[in-house]
């Protein structure tokens, strides 16, 4: 009677420890999934957008005055941020088109400009995405809001 007990008690110690592993793994690999689905989403809504102006507002603790930009981009690949406030960063701007990066600063009377970049693939896009993801997980805090 005591080798049954026994053999229950392993039985059912053997079952615990399965159903432990399966929900470790099944929550594991629904994260991987989440993530995937998440990653993939984003990819997709980018690949939607045409044409999208806007002007952005970024303020710091370390500074009391935003930063005020507008934002163009069209598709495929031109983009352009123009800082319009502060007044000591009035003017400056980024821009890629035509496979060229373009750094103007006004008040320094400077320009950088890079020529003979490779327009992005479909490829290194989605890898850009996936790298945007993981550091945004890395180091912000994920807050989930159904």
């Amino acid at each position: 009677m005591n080798m049954s007990f026994m053999g229950y008690s392993i039985f059912r110690i053997g079952c615990i420890s399965a159903l432990l592993v399966c929900t470790f793994i099944s929550n594991t690999s629904f994260a991987r999934g989440s993530h995937a689905f998440w990653i993939s989403k984003t990819h997709t809504n980018l690949n939607k957008i045409e044409n999208y102006s806007a002007t952005m507002e970024l303020s710091t603790s370390t500074n009391s005055t935003p930063v005020i930009s507008q934002v163009k981009f069209k598709k495929p690949y031109d983009f352009q941020l123009i800082i319009s406030s502060p007044d000591d960063l009035k003017g400056l701007e980024t821009s890629f088109n035509n496979r060229s990066i373009l750094m103007h600063n006004p008040i320094n009377q400077s320009v950088l400009k890079i020529d003979g970049l490779k327009s992005p693939t479909k490829e290194s896009k989605l890898e850009q995405v996936k790298s945007i993801y993981w550091y945004n997980q890395e180091h912000y805090e994920q807050v989930f809001t159904p």
